[in-house]
């Protein structure tokens, strides 16, 4: 815990960074992919802490970055909104990734020192996402490799992922892509369920500091297909912060069933497969959580406090 605490400071006491000049990135050494950019490992060169840096550019070809380049920009700025918003909040929480920075340079920078770039891109605007490292496995691959898990750990990452985007609500920031791939483990040596943090912000929104929480305020068409609320893909109004609250059941769903996902029927609606050893308490928060109603969905709040948690 010690050590965990450390690494929080360091990774805090980064947040002025503001050039690619202060790290260290091995443009070999790709983590993965966000939504709208690629992942590569990295170190801050004054504390030597390890670090995970996005890259992005508008000018991606929509073949790298699976999008077309105005929604690349839309998740550009949206990803952008929220890192600042955390940073200059100064605040954190244990089960979403430290945010250490967000910044842009020349495209001509980063290909110099490896990243292998189109040349409209080594020509324009490089744009660079600073978190923590996360060591561990996401917990897809958690469930895949598991076979599904069983109700119990269930209960504790449900806990730990809804302490974590109850942060980001109070925050006023909805995450809008919550699902398996993208809650990740701290360490590769510990799959202990306390140990996942959220991670992805570029489908994020951040509601107006001038509107209540929970106010119905966004209406970007966003999110994984199989996880999506049903109020973002109808596109018909406003919603709100329970579009998570679907994603997580879709997720829990995940969980127990090795990765099947509730279907939707046009006429029956939401139609799970819940185990049958899945406690009756379970399955009625659960069934609330798939509601096709937001306004019948519990608050993220809400499930922290039910009993099938506690």
């Amino acid at each position: 815990m010690r050590k965990a605490q450390q690494c929080h400071r360091v990774l805090h006491s980064l947040g002025c960074a503001s050039s690619l000049d202060e790290f260290d990135i091995d443009f070999s050494a790709q983590l993965g992919y966000g939504a709208f950019g690629a992942v590569y490992a990295g170190q801050h060169r004054q504390t030597n802490q390890d670090v995970a840096i996005k890259t992005m550019s508008p000018v991606f070809a929509p073949a790298e970055c699976c999008s077309e380049p105005s929604d690349l920009q839309e998740g550009l700025l949206q990803e952008r909104q929220v890192f600042e918003h955390i940073l200059e909040s100064g605040a954190s929480h244990p089960h979403v990734v430290d945010l250490v920075s967000c910044f842009e340079g020349p495209g001509e920078e980063a290909h110099q020192l490896g990243l292998e770039l189109p040349q409209d891109a080594v020509e324009s605007t490089m744009h660079y996402f600073v978190m923590e490292r996360l060591e561990g496995k996401s917990l897809q691959e958690h469930i895949e490799q598991s076979d599904g898990l069983d109700e119990l750990e269930v209960k504790k990452i449900t806990h730990a992922v809804c302490e974590g985007v109850s942060f980001l609500h109070q925050q006023g920031i909805v995450h809008r892509d919550l699902k398996p791939a993208n809650v990740l483990y701290q360490h590769s040596h510990d799959s202990s369920a306390g140990a996942v943090k959220l991670i992805d912000f570029s489908h994020a929104g951040l509601a107006p500091v001038d509107v209540p929480v929970g106010a119905a305020v966004f209406d970007k068409k966003l999110g994984t297909a199989g996880y999506v609320a049903p109020e973002i893909l109808l596109n018909e109004q406003p919603y709100n912060h329970k579009c998570d609250v679907f994603s997580l059941g879709c997720t829990v769903h995940a969980m127990l069933c090795n990765m099947r996902l509730p279907r939707r029927h046009p006429r029956i609606g939401i139609m799970t497969n819940w185990p049958e050893t899945l406690s009756p308490q379970g399955r009625d928060l659960l069934d609330a959580c798939l509601s096709l109603d937001p306004e019948k969905r519990p608050s993220v709040a809400d499930i922290l406090h039910d009993p099938w948690l506690r």
